[in-house]
């Protein structure tokens, strides 16, 4: 909660985490049950101390937007209360990817071994032409989604999985 006196413009590229092992207790595996119990009431009322502290806009969340470059595929607005969450079932696994909000500009096309692609992505004719070629390369341990934009010429970094 105290992280706007910290400066982080570069951003965070590595967190380091140290696990020991300990006994559990069954007050620690009931956090495991299938259906956990959860009060809701109290995750509200913990969220409106928050935005009482620090303003209405510090809970926040995603709403996906009806957009097609993945920048703008989604956008962030207030969480003003908390449901009862109600997961759907999925068939496969969802990939997980660090996403950057703003591109990093590339010096050249990264040397790695391309596992999918090119993929066009293309428009905005009407504000801002776009027209971009995004692939899925493999570096080592990292897979990176980069992409080549033909207005400006250059190479970006768009995410990684």
């Amino acid at each position: 909660l105290r992280l706007e006196r910290i400066d982080l413009r570069e951003g965070i590229t590595d967190v380091d985490l140290t696990a020991h092992g300990e006994k559990t207790n069954t007050e620690q595996l009931r956090l495991f049950a299938e259906k956990p119990p959860r009060d809701i009431q109290a995750a509200n009322r913990a969220l409106a101390r928050i935005r009482s502290q620090f303003g209405p806009d510090a809970v926040l969340r995603i709403r996906p937007a009806d957009a097609h470059l993945p920048e703008s595929r989604f956008e962030l607005v207030r969480l003003d209360e908390i449901a009862v969450p109600c997961p759907e079932e999925t068939s496969s696994r969802p990939a997980i990817r660090r996403f950057f909000p703003t591109p990093i500009h590339l010096h050249r096309c990264p040397d790695a071994p391309i596992r999918a692609g090119p993929h066009t992505v293309s428009g905005g004719w009407w504000i801002r032409e776009v027209h971009r070629d995004y692939l899925l390369a493999s570096l080592g341990d990292r897979l990176l989604w980069v992409f080549y934009d033909h207005r400006r010429k250059r190479w970006y970094l768009h995410g990684e999985f």
